[in-house]
C-alpha cells in the first residue's frame, strides 16, 4: 500500500538587526511563522521524512536583490536540524523590507542532495540557482503571506508535480554522477530560480529532452535518479526502455558500460520504483567499445578514440522513411544531425522530404545547407584534403557530413564484424550521403566511426543497425570525396 505523509512544521525564528554596524535600519525584528506542509509521499524511496540539513528556499514578491546589487539575492532559507526549522535571512536587508508591509506573495522551492547556492542576475530579473543538479524538487507559487503585530505568516505547500524517481540499490561510495541514466519517458528538469512573473513570485526550471542523460545522486549506498514523467504515461501502461551508463567518471565516452532494459509498468507522478542492482540477469550489458573493436574487425592495436556520442538515440535507418527510402540518405543524415545538435528536436526524415521534395529524387549538397539554415542547426561547408581535417573537426566536438561515391569504399560484410561497407555497391556514380561522428587511431590504420543511414532493415545479431557505428579506412573516405565531392559540411557551435 502507498504511504502518504503529510509534513507540518512551525518555525518561529527572532532576528535583530544590529544598530551598530547598520545604523540605518530599524531595530525592530520579524517573527517568522510559517507552516510547512508536502506530498513528499516517498517518492525519494528510501527517503520518506525530512532530515537534518534539508533546506527550503524563499523569495519574496519582486525583492531579489538589494538596490544597486548585481549578484547577492534576498532570500529567507528554512533548515531542518533533526527536529526544528532554523530560519536565516541571507540580508537584514530583506527583514527590513518584509517589515514595512502588511502582505504580498512568495515563492518556495526544496532541492535535494546539494546546499544550492544563488545568485542574482540584474538583466534577467532573475534569481538563479548556481549548483543546477538534474533531480527532482519540490516549490510552491504565488503563495499569500501576510504581517501582522511583526509576525509573519503563509503556508508553503510544497508539491512534487509530475516527477518520479528511480533508485538503484547497492551503489555505496560512487561518486555522483558517475552513473547516468535515461529514459524514453523521463524528462530531466533543473530547479532553475525564482522570477517574478505577471506580478507574483514563481520558481521555474530548466528543461532538457525526454530520454537525455539524468546523474545519479548519491542517498544511503544508492543512487536516485529522478525527472518529470510525460504526462501521456501518468497512470497509464507503457514499456519504459531504461539505460543506466556508466562513465567512469569520465567525459569520454569511450570507457562507457551500459545496461539496458525494458519494463512495462504503470507509473504515476509522484511515484517510486526500485532498480535491481546492476548485477540482476534483467540487464543488459553492452561493453565499451574500446574492449569490442578487436572482434569487430579493427585492426591493429588501440591507440586513440574520440567520439562525439549522445546519451540518447539519434541514428535513423533510411529504410524506413516513407515511400522516397531507397534515396533518402540525404534528409536522413541531415534529420540524424539535426538531432544530434539538438535532443528537442523533432523533425522526422519524412519532412525533411517534404520540405525539399526534389521529385522525390537525389538530395544535394545545397539542399542540406538549406535544411539546416531553415532549422537554426549550426554548420558550415569546408574544403576537405585530408584526414586532419575532419579529426580536427571531431577533437573540437563537431560531427561532419560527407557525400561520397560509395564504389570507393573497400566492402567487407563479414558477420560480426563492423569494419568497411555491408552492402554492394554496382558501379561508380553510387553517391551517397552519411555522418563521421568519432575516429579511431590504431597502430594499423585510421578508421572514421561513422553513421550510415543505408541499413535498410539490416542488423547485427545484437539488434543493432549495421549503418550504426560503422568503422571506414578513412583513406578509402578520402580518396572517395576527392573523387565524388572534396568538401565537407560541420555541424556544431564548436
Amino acid at each position: 500500500m502507498k504511504r502518504r505523509f503529510l509534513y507540518i512544521v512551525s518555525l518561529i525564528f527572532l532576528a535583530s538587526a544590529c544598530a551598530i554596524e547598520e545604523p540605518e535600519l530599524s531595530l525592530r525584528h520579524l517573527d517568522v511563522d510559517i507552516t510547512v506542509t508536502s506530498d513528499l509521499d516517498g517518492t525519494r524511496a528510501v527517503k520518506t521524512s525530512w532530515e537534518a540539513g534539508d533546506k527550503v528556499y524563499v523569495a519574496f514578491d519582486d525583492y531579489f536583490a538589494k538596490s544597486g546589487s548585481d549578484t547577492e539575492p534576498l532570500l529567507l532559507t528554512l533548515t531542518y536540524n533533526g527536529v526544528s526549522w532554523n530560519a536565516a535571512f541571507s540580508d537584514p536587508a530583506l527583514e527590513e523590507y518584509l517589515l514595512g508591509r502588511m502582505n504580498g506573495y512568495l515563492t518556495a522551492s526544496y532541492i535535494p542532495f546539494v546546499d544550492a547556492e544563488f545568485r542574482y542576475d540584474p538583466s534577467t530579473g532573475i534569481v538563479r540557482v548556481g549548483t543546477q543538479p538534474a533531480t527532482y524538487s519540490m516549490s510552491c507559487n504565488s503563495v499569500l503571506y501576510k504581517i501582522t503585530d511583526n509576525r509573519l505568516r503563509a503556508t508553503i505547500n510544497l508539491s512534487l508535480d509530475s516527477f518520479v524517481q528511480f533508485y538503484l540499490e547497492d551503489m555505496p561510495g560512487v561518486q555522483d554522477g558517475r552513473y547516468t541514466f535515461s529514459c524514453n519517458k523521463i524528462l530531466p528538469s533543473t530547479s532553475w530560480g525564482a522570477v517574478y512573473y505577471n506580478g507574483k513570485p514563481q520558481w521555474i526550471y530548466s528543461n532538457t529532452g525526454y530520454g537525455d542523460a539524468l546523474p545519479g545522486m548519491q542517498y544511503k549506498g544508492g543512487l536516485s535518479f529522478s525527472g518529470r514523467l510525460h504526462y501521456s504515461a501518468d497512470g497509464a501502461p507503457a514499456d519504459y526502455a531504461i539505460t543506466i551508463t556508466d562513465t567512469k567518471g569520465t567525459r569520454s565516452g569511450s570507457d562507457d558500460t551500459y545496461y539496458t532494459m525494458t519494463r512495462s509498468a504503470t507509473l504515476a507522478f509522484k511515484d517510486a520504483v526500485i532498480l535491481p542492482p546492476l548485477t540482476d540477469p534483467a540487464w543488459t550489458v553492452k561493453k565499451p567499445k574500446t574492449e569490442m573493436f578487436a572482434e569487430w574487425g579493427l585492426e591493429g592495436t588501440l591507440v586513440s578514440y574520440v567520439s562525439n556520442e549522445r546519451s540518447y538515440e539519434w541514428y535513423i535507418d533510411q529504410g524506413s522513411t516513407g515511400p522516397c527510402s531507397g534515396v533518402n540518405c540525404g534528409p536522413a543524415s541531415s534529420t540524424m544531425a539535426a538531432h544530434w545538435y539538438d535532443s528537442s528536436f523533432t523533425g522526422t526524415t519524412q519532412d525533411a522530404r517534404n520540405e525539399f521534395y526534389n521529385n522525390g529524387g537525389w538530395w544535394y549538397t545545397s539542399d542540406i545547407n538549406a535544411y539546416f539554415t531553415n532549422h537554426g542547426i549550426a554548420h558550415s561547408q569546408r574544403s576537405y584534403s585530408s584526414n586532419t581535417e575532419i579529426t580536427g573537426q571531431i577533437d573540437r566536438g563537431n560531427i561532419v557530413l560527407l557525400c561520397l561515391d560509395m564504389y570507393y569504399i573497400t566492402y567487407g560484410n563479414v558477420s560480426g564484424k563492423r569494419v568497411n561497407k555491408f552492402y554492394n555497391t554496382s558501379g561508380t556514380g553510387w553517391g551517397h550521403f552519411l555522418l563521421v561522428k568519432g575516429y579511431v587511431q590504431t597502430s594499423s590504420k585510421l578508421y572514421f566511426e561513422v553513421y550510415d543511414p543505408y541499413s535498410m532493415g539490416r542488423k547485427y545479431p545484437d539488434g543493432t543497425p549495421m549503418g550504426k557505428d560503422r568503422y571506414y579506412d578513412s583513406n578509402d573516405i578520402l580518396t572517395s570525396a576527392g573523387i565524388w565531392w572534396p568538401c565537407m559540411i560541420t555541424i556544431g557551435g564548436h
